[in-house]
């Protein structure tokens, strides 16, 4: 026994999602996904301040540089209430 797990299950199916549940996705496909995704690479900090002014409410609206700030140095703590 060589200790090592391999798998000898492979599934290549795809399975669409219902109708009901893609009205109601966030991101609309995998094109939106992949901008997203390219985003996110060009400038970390800007995609994710952008993210937490579109998605999140907050008690006080800040400036988007200290929100890049901020998202960088609160990590976790819960930034409303």
């Amino acid at each position: 026994m060589s200790g090592e797990i391999e798998s000898v299950m492979q599934e290549s199916r795809i399975f669409p999602a219902p109708e009901a549940f893609v009205a109601q996705a966030n991101v609309s496909g995998m094109e939106a996904y992949q901008a997203l995704c390219a985003e996110a690479q060009r400038d970390h900090g800007a995609f994710w301040a952008r993210m937490a002014h579109e998605n999140l409410i907050w008690k006080n609206h800040l400036p988007v540089r200290l929100t890049i700030r901020m998202l960088r140095f609160i990590n976790g703590l819960q930034m409303v209430s």
